[in-house]
């Protein structure tokens, strides 16, 4: 039976920037997701995230990512560019962190792999 990879995916980026008095401190980094189109029971795949960063000074960038219940997460430091300082895979939840600061368009990615429970 095929699953489609449509699956719900909760991606929260948070970037703040050291910036003067008076600008938004919260920015968008707008990632983007490669997914496969559908996956089999029991199967592995990958998923790649990636987003540039909006400001100059860009610091404290966090990304969680869902899969759905019961499909288990796998993420290793080496797959992030740059290197994240902090990963962590829970169950279904991917979470990464790196600190900065970096500047405006610097490109961030992130591959993690995804087991579907058979």
């Amino acid at each position: 039976m095929r699953l489609l990879s449509l699956f719900v995916v909760t991606v929260a980026v948070i970037a703040v920037a050291l910036v003067p008095l008076g600008v938004v401190l919260a920015q968008e980094a707008n990632p983007s997701r490669t997914l496969p189109d559908a996956v089999q029971r029991g199967e592995t795949f990958d998923v790649t995230v990636t987003f540039v960063s909006p400001a100059d000074n860009f610091n404290a960038i966090g990304l969680t990512d869902l899969a759905p219940d019961g499909w288990e997460v796998t993420l290793d430091e080496a797959w992030c560019t740059p290197n994240a300082e902090f990963v962590s895979a829970t169950g279904n939840k991917a979470e990464i962190m790196w600190f900065g600061p970096y500047a405006k368009d610097a490109d961030f990615s992130v591959m993690y792999k995804v087991a579907v429970n058979s």
